[in-house]
């Protein structure tokens, strides 16, 4: 699945839509989904976590972040990209905390 969005005008160029701005209310429902999983460890909806992903992956290709030539970068955004379930995103997630990357 990808998240299909243009990208938005910003300080730093072209950045990714906001997730609560998004007006088909499915990508927040899909997220506050994700959030109250990983906080009260129960199921989504079917779709919802590939639509979460896809997002993920649309916000860390948005033009406007420049990530350095790190390897360890690249290592944790082919883990978010090969992410499989709801703990592997949230792990991948947690670790690119260390560059700035969040989302939500």
């Amino acid at each position: 699945m990808k998240f299909e969005a243009p990208y938005v005008p910003g300080p730093g160029g072209l950045g990714p839509l906001y997730w609560r701005n998004d007006q088909s209310r499915v990508l927040p429902v899909a997220v506050e989904a994700y959030l109250a999983a990983v906080l009260a460890d129960c199921e989504m909806a079917p779709g919802q976590f590939d639509l979460v992903k896809a997002y993920c992956i649309y916000w860390i290709d948005a033009p406007c972040w420049v990530w350095g030539d790190g390897n360890e970068f690249r290592k944790y955004a082919e883990a978010l990209r090969a992410a499989t379930s709801r703990e592997a995103l949230t792990a991948a997630l947690h670790d690119l905390m260390v560059f700035g990357v969040d989302p939500f």
